[in-house]
């Protein structure tokens, strides 16, 4: 007996590649396509989430929050590196013991709070002057020599990159950039 080919059978896969041809009105092209975009879709996801856990989207995380500080040790400025838009953010400047018993000159930039409400100065300062697109606050210091923290609770008032500067007395300012998300 010799075998005989089966008549189910053809080139393109047998019985069930002439099934799955068009049996529905099925466009595997464009099937193919569908699952492509729909794997690009869940790798954007994917990123969107690590980008919101690690602090990148605003709020909490290990990227949200940064420091800068002068060579010496002496001035040190926290800040969210990311904020939003008419949302509180803070810059907490941290300065080192002093004995000069001087009081704390403070330098920040104008541009920078052009771009911000100032809402709140935690110590007060006891004068504040503006002068050569600088705003200069003037703090009190203790008699003893002690650290001080001086914080400002800010408002950006407008979105986009923030580029900023702050200088205690005559030290070199520090420089710090912030984007504000709508």
């Amino acid at each position: 007996m010799t075998a005989r080919k089966s008549s189910n059978t053809d080139s393109s896969g047998g019985a069930e590649g002439r099934a799955r041809v068009n049996p529905f009105g099925e466009d595997w092209g464009f099937q193919v396509r569908e699952w492509r975009l729909e794997r690009i879709g869940w790798a954007v996801m994917v990123v969107i989430i690590v980008a919101a856990l690690s602090g990148v989207l605003g709020g909490g995380g290990l990227v949200a929050r940064t420091t800068v500080a002068d060579a010496a040790g002496s001035t040190e400025v926290r800040y969210a590196r990311f904020a939003r838009y008419a949302s509180p953010t803070t810059l907490h400047i941290n300065l080192a013991a002093s004995a000069s018993g001087r009081p704390i000159r403070l330098r920040v930039s104008d541009r920078y709070l052009s771009e911000m409400n100032v809402r709140a100065i935690t110590p007060p300062p006891t004068s504040t002057a503006i002068a050569d697109r600088q705003h200069v606050f003037v703090f009190e210091r203790s008699a003893q020599p002690a650290s001080a923290t001086i914080r400002f609770e800010l408002e950006p008032t407008a979105i986009g990159r923030h580029l900023g500067w702050i200088a205690v007395d005559e030290a070199a300012p520090l420089t710090f950039t912030q984007l504000i998300y709508p």
